[in-house]
């Protein structure tokens, strides 16, 4: 039995409710759906800004790809020459470390673009054999470098003798770590082969040790050696016109800021008080020392007070303008055993 249709009704209402039917009558068409997928999307200034980051670096990458063997090659060269430069010219090695460092970015930067292929040869039978030899090359370079340093680097003197006779004192050590200005000593004394005299070749021999030693334990103390006959220039700086024949044994130390020097000569054969000889001379230099000068007095010697045509006063402001301190010292008749004062100079 039929149910009459309704004539206002509409005819989509007319139809069987079959819940099947119209759950697929309901379903979007396929080619309603394939129009909306081939309609092109507008492309904002949002859908920019989403690309990845990557893509900015695509022209560098090709062209690192594009020069890779030439960059790996300048690579090499770089380390090579920069460790040679740091293990040989130690005046350069700031060069050295700079050219190290251009050439290991070169080479990161390959390896960087191309890690697929490095990782792939190096897990490799090749790429292993690789390996083993840039370790043992790297192991060949670290111990040139370390034969480098301790050959020509190493600064540190030791003195394996019983007595020590070749170690500075600790007055001498704490006068060379404290100075403030740099200090040369400038040593006149003829080449060693021309020199005939034997005590005089050992004395050359003690002083430039000596220096040696002073240098080794302060950046600020240096030392020359100065034949007076073919430098005389370097003398008459010091001693003006005086012949270049009477300038020999003599050191003289010099403040390189404060322009003060003082000399010193041999105080005996053997040169037995040199390093105590050459400290106050560094603090006289330096200003921290004056040295002291005595005039006897007590047995009708003149004044050094006296302005008279016979006294001392323009001697005395002579010696005091030279940076020296002036004295008097009374040795009476009477005394015995009477011995010069371990501060004078003169």
């Amino acid at each position: 039995m039929t149910t009459p249709s309704n004539p206002g009704q509409d005819p989509e209402e007319q139809q069987p409710r079959d819940w099947r039917r119209r759950r697929r009558s309901e379903r979007p068409a396929p080619e309603s759906t394939s129009r909306e997928e081939t309609q092109p999307r507008a492309e904002g200034p949002e859908e920019e800004l989403t690309q990845p980051l990557i893509t900015l670096f695509e022209p560098a990458m090709d062209w690192i790809g594009a020069y890779g063997g030439a960059m790996v090659l300048a690579g090499i060269v770089g380390l090579v020459t920069g460790v040679v430069v740091v293990a040989f010219v130690s005046s350069m090695r700031l060069y050295g470390y700079i050219d190290i460092g251009i050439g290991a970015v070169l080479l990161g930067l390959v390896a960087a673009v191309y890690f697929s292929n490095v990782l792939a040869s190096f897990l490799s039978r090749t790429g292993r054999y690789g390996v083993n030899t840039l370790v043992l090359i790297g192991a060949f370079t670290g111990i040139i470098v370390v034969f480098n340093v301790i050959s020509f680097e190493n600064t540190t003197r030791m003195d394996l003798t019983a007595t020590n006779q070749f170690s500075l004192a600790n007055r001498t050590k704490d006068v060379l770590s404290n100075l403030g200005e740099d200090v040369r000593a400038t040593a006149f004394y003829k080449a060693e082969d021309d020199t005939d005299d034997p005590n005089v070749a050992e004395r050359r021999s003690k002083v430039v040790n000596t220096l040696e030693e002073f240098d080794s334990r302060s950046s600020k103390f240096s030392y020359r050696v100065i034949d007076p006959d073919l430098q005389p220039e370097i003398v008459s700086k010091y001693f003006g016109a005086r012949p270049t024949g009477f300038v020999t044994e003599i050191v003289v130390v010099e403040g390189m800021e404060s322009d003060q020097f003082d000399v010193l000569r041999p105080t005996d054969a053997n040169y037995t008080k040199l390093e105590q000889d050459l400290v106050t001379s560094t603090l006289v230099a330096t200003g921290s020392e004056k040295k002291r000068v005595y005039f006897l007095t007590g047995h009708g010697e003149h004044s050094i007070e006296s302005v008279a045509s016979d006294g001392y006063a323009a001697v005395r402001a002579g010696l005091e303008g030279d940076n020296y301190q002036v004295a008097e010292l009374n040795w009476r008749a009477t005394d015995v055993d009477l011995e010069v004062p371990a501060d004078a100079a003169l």
